[in-house]
């Protein structure tokens, strides 16, 4: 009997071992898991945190360069019905009367020609302001557009980079 039980106790002796080692191998396993998990975490925290400091530059960026153009938009807008109300302001181009000396009425055809050829200046200039001004306006489209889709890209990638964190803690309990 005391060899049965000296066998048993043995038998008993490695299992008990063979179990330590078992469960201080899972604590290992359980520790390097953890220790992964926190690296990877902190790795997208970090990634997030720049995600959202570049969303913030870019947002800051792009109101700065929409003012631009809005600015720049307004002021074109000014220019030109200054423009036009220097055009619709003007004096008549044949206001010479008929019975001035002739000095008078060479005066006055020089003065309408000039006259002609600074409202001729102006109707260009006012086109020229006009086209400035849609192209301005488009830009100002394109940079709207592209702020909203680079916002969208940002916000799908927080959402991949949540959604890959909620995977590692899942992973970390299944643990």
């Amino acid at each position: 009997q005391r060899a049965s039980y000296d066998k048993l106790k043995l038998e008993d002796k490695h299992k008990t071992a063979a179990k330590e080692a078992e469960v201080e191998s899972l604590r290992d396993r359980l520790a390097q898991a953890n220790k992964a998990h926190e690296e990877e975490r902190n790795d997208l925290n970090s990634q997030l945190d720049k995600l959202r400091s570049a969303g913030q530059a870019l947002c800051e960026t792009y109101e700065e360069k929409i003012a631009e153009i809005e600015l720049a938009r307004l002021e074109a807008v000014d220019l030109a019905e200054t423009l036009q109300a220097q055009l619709d302001g003007r004096p008549p181009s044949d206001s010479a009367p008929a019975d001035s000396p002739s000095t008078s009425r060479t005066l006055s055809a020089s003065v309408s020609a000039a006259q002609a050829i600074d409202a001729e200046t102006a109707r260009t200039e006012l086109e020229h302001l006009r086209t400035k001004v849609v192209s301005l306006e488009e830009q100002l489209e394109d940079a709207r557009i592209q702020l909203e889709q680079e916002v969208a890209d940002a916000r799908a990638r927080r959402r991949k980079h949540v959604e890959a964190e909620q995977v590692l803690k899942g992973e970390i309990k299944s643990l």
